[in-house]
C-alpha cells in the first residue's frame, strides 16, 4: 500500500471512529443532560451480546433479545 493509500484508508477509519464518537455523545446526553430525574432512556433495545474468551482476548456477538432494553442509570 502507497502512501497515498495508506492516507485514504486512515481518513476513512477517522471518519467512521468520529461518527461513532458522536453518535455515543448524542446518547450519553440524552442520558445525562436532558433527562429529568425518573425519565427512563433507552440506549439500546432488542439487542444482547453473548462475551466469551478468544485467543486475542475477548469476542462479542450480537444476540437478538426483545425482551431486553439497556437504559441509562438513573438520575
Amino acid at each position: 500500500m502507497n502512501h497515498i493509500q495508506d492516507a485514504h484508508f486512515q481518513a476513512k477509519s477517522f471518519c467512521i471512529q468520529t461518527k461513532a464518537l458522536r453518535n455515543t455523545l448524542d446518547t450519553l446526553a440524552r442520558c445525562y443532560r436532558e433527562a429529568r430525574p425518573g425519565d427512563e432512556v433507552a440506549l439500546m433495545t432488542g439487542l444482547a451480546a453473548l462475551i466469551s474468551p478468544a485467543r486475542n482476548g475477548w469476542q462479542a456477538e450480537k444476540l437478538q433479545s426483545p425482551q431486553l432494553q439497556l437504559q441509562c442509570l438513573p438520575l
